[in-house]
Parts: C-alpha cells; structure tokens; sequence
C-alpha cells in the first residue's frame, strides 16, 4: 500500500517513540488506523524488508485545527520529515 496525501504506508524511521506524526485530515469523521510495529527495517522499507515486532504502540490523538498539510509530516526532536 503506498503512501498518500492523507497518510497511508508511512514506514519512515522517523516514526518511533517519542515522535509526533501530522496528518491531514481530509473528510468530517474521518477514521485513524495504525499499522504493524517494525524492529528495524530500511528507510522507508525501501528493500522491501523489515522484520515485524510484537508490541503495543500507546499513542495521544488530537486535532490541531488550522494546520495547513498538504502531506503527513513526522516532527523528531532532531527535524521535521515529509
């Protein structure tokens, strides 16, 4: 599944513990799904390979209203990734 404006297979290795993920949301009522946790894998699964984890991802939603996105954004305490 690739990614979209919206979100979508975001296997970034920004996307890890402590981190805040933006996504735009497009439609009222719009639904969140959160996929597999990965033990290590290639930036953006770009071999195709990655090696899925057992766990449990604790997560905050909120809506940030006024926050023009186009595309999701990954915040780290180093950058901001797209």
């Amino acid at each position: 599944m690739p990614s979209t404006p919206q979100g979508g297979n975001l296997d970034l290795v920004q996307c890890r513990p402590g981190s805040t993920v933006y996504l735009p949301v497009m439609v009222e009522g719009a639904y969140l799904s959160i996929g597999d946790i990965h033990a290590i894998m290639a930036e953006g699964e770009s071999s195709f390979v990655a090696i899925e984890a057992e766990g449990t991802a604790v997560v905050t939603v909120d809506v940030v209203k006024g926050m023009p996105l186009r595309a999701p954004r990954v915040e780290t305490a180093e950058e901001w990734a797209r």
